[in-house]
């Protein structure tokens, strides 16, 4: 399952929700508010349990940071331009 890099989207949708809410409760609210399939899937994959803040949920969704070195690799180390 390839990591979403971007969660802002989710975090926004779990900020309006109320807690403690349940793993189906979640699931549902992000589907209907279009988070992409990474996402839905990683919060799936959470174990069946009531659920107190968004930043425990958020614990789940793997977030790719490689891609936001890969400008860096391709810059010598003398250019600062970019």
């Amino acid at each position: 399952m390839a990591a979403p890099r971007d969660i802002e989207p989710v975090r926004r949708v779990l900020a309006d929700m109320g807690f403690p809410a349940s793993k189906d409760d979640i699931v549902a609210r992000v589907e209907r508010e279009g988070a992409d399939v990474e996402v839905v899937s990683a919060l799936r994959a959470m174990p069946q349990t009531e659920y107190y803040d968004e930043d425990q949920v958020l614990r789940f969704i793997p977030i790719d940071t490689a891609a936001d070195d890969a400008p860096e690799a391709g810059r010598s180390r003398g250019d600062r331009s970019a």
